[in-house]
């Protein structure tokens, strides 16, 4: 092509390759976001103390929409970014499945320390393993964004957000069979009450009498050894179980707290919760029925009658619908980008286009483009009762070059998949590591 008013040939500018510098650049704003979701999904009101249930959920939720976002910002002059980006996702997944695995092997009732634990926040250890791995992952992100962005990648990509939709949905179809069954949030919910008790009553569970009792102790040895010069504190003892145990301690002036016994439906374990108001509240320990021997109850102890955890479950099910949901959307930009057709020329001002032969052509769509390379479009592609004697044979001009435009298609395209991996992989990996960890 030439040069306005002139004998020498010009070029056609084309992107030749994604502009990686400048997505690298706003990718920075995805690497600052980040641990700020990860903190709202696992502490934020309403869904701090009830981190099974919300966290993963919330946090997969929060995630997506925020590469959304970052793709709708990017997506005309970094078509590329939201692909550049999407490691840094993929990256929270190792303190993601730490946190987890650490969730589901907390013990539903620990009676080796009389005590419960109700669940750590999915995310929690996101503050532990930040100041020892958080350098490593945000680095190896951007070596991956650096990966991502080159259109080398684009074949993998393809398959990756493939592969990573149909784990997510794989692992959402085995935790929603599982949906009549109670969780590890909710498994003590299911227990009937047996008995409630108060010091000196007794009750008969499992055809064995249990006796709850006051008396004087020092949280250890016998409590009819201590000197009465030396009162530490009364122990508020349940006897009749495989041991005597000291469930709770209360001042030699006070009275021992109530408790609730609860069973199971199998009839296999028994609950003792310290309770105020005869509502089974703060479990203390719990103990193997007939034997009443102490158990200390675990998700996957139990796994043959509990489900992951809701909010695990309905994490990945939205990892797999939102990444299927951007794999057909992929789809679609490729045939925009396989169908992009024109004619690369230069615009000169005011509508004046300048075509590859030296011709200049009066194109009015073009009027409103800046002077530089754009790409017309042929009115040979309208349809013949469209077109007008005397006018350009051109009705539709875009800035840019035809290889550039289908380049920005390809991008749109790599950063669609790199989002659907993205997302689905993180939505699945809390129900993944709840399935190898603890069977559920």
């Amino acid at each position: 092509m030439r040069g306005p008013g002139s004998g020498v040939p010009f070029q056609v500018m084309s992107r030749e390759a994604p502009d990686l510098a400048r997505s690298s650049s706003a990718s920075v704003a995805v690497a600052v976001l980040l641990p700020a979701l990860a903190c709202v999904a696992a502490f934020a009101r309403p869904f701090a103390g009830t981190p099974r249930y919300s966290a993963a959920a919330m946090f997969t939720v929060l995630t997506s929409m925020l590469l959304a976002a970052f793709a709708a910002f990017t997506w005309r002059s970094l078509p590329r970014a939201a692909a550049v980006a999407a490691p840094l996702a993929l990256a929270t997944v190792a303190p993601l499945a730490c946190a987890a695995a650490s969730a589901i092997t907390t013990p539903i009732v620990d009676s080796a320390r009389d005590s419960v634990r109700c669940g750590t926040p999915l995310i929690g250890l996101l503050g532990l393993v930040a100041p020892v791995g958080g350098l490593g992952l945000l680095l190896g992100a951007f070596v991956g964004g650096r990966l991502f962005g080159r259109r080398s990648a684009d074949g993998f990509l393809g398959v990756a957000a493939l592969v990573g939709v149909a784990l997510a949905g794989v692992a959402a179809t085995f935790g929603a069979a599982r949906a009549g069954l109670p969780d590890p949030d909710t498994f003590l919910h299911t227990f009937d009450t047996a008995a409630v008790l108060r010091a000196g009553e007794n009750a008969v569970i499992a055809g064995r009498e249990v006796r709850y009792v006051e008396a004087r102790g020092t949280g250890g040895g016998a409590a009819d050894e201590v000197s009465t010069s030396n009162p530490v504190a009364k122990e508020c003892r349940l006897e009749g179980a495989a041991h005597v145990d000291a469930l709770t301690y209360a001042d030699l002036d006070g009275a021992c707290t109530p408790v609730v016994l609860r069973t199971d439906a199998r009839r296999e374990l028994l609950v003792a919760y310290a309770s105020s108001d005869a509502e089974a509240r703060y479990p203390l320990s719990a103990y193997r029925l007939p034997s009443f021997e102490r158990a200390t109850v675990t998700p996957r102890l139990e796994s043959d009658r509990l489900a992951p955890p809701l909010g695990w479950t309905l994490s990945a099910a939205f990892g797999a619908v939102a990444g299927a949901a951007l794999l057909v959307l992929a789809r679609s930009r490729r045939r925009v980008g396989a169908a992009l057709e024109g004619v690369d020329a230069r615009h000169l001002g005011a509508g004046e286009v300048e075509l590859e032969g030296g011709a200049r052509v009066l194109v009015p769509d073009a009027a409103a483009l800046p002077v530089g390379p754009v790409v017309l479009r042929d009115r040979a592609d309208i349809a013949a009762s469209y077109r007008e004697a005397g006018t350009s044979r051109f009705d539709h001009a875009v800035a840019g070059t035809l290889a550039g435009l289908r380049g920005d298609e390809r991008d749109r395209v790599a950063s669609l998949h790199a989002m659907a991996l993205a997302i689905a992989v993180v939505g699945a990996t809390p129900l993944l590591v709840a399935r190898i960890v603890a069977g559920l």
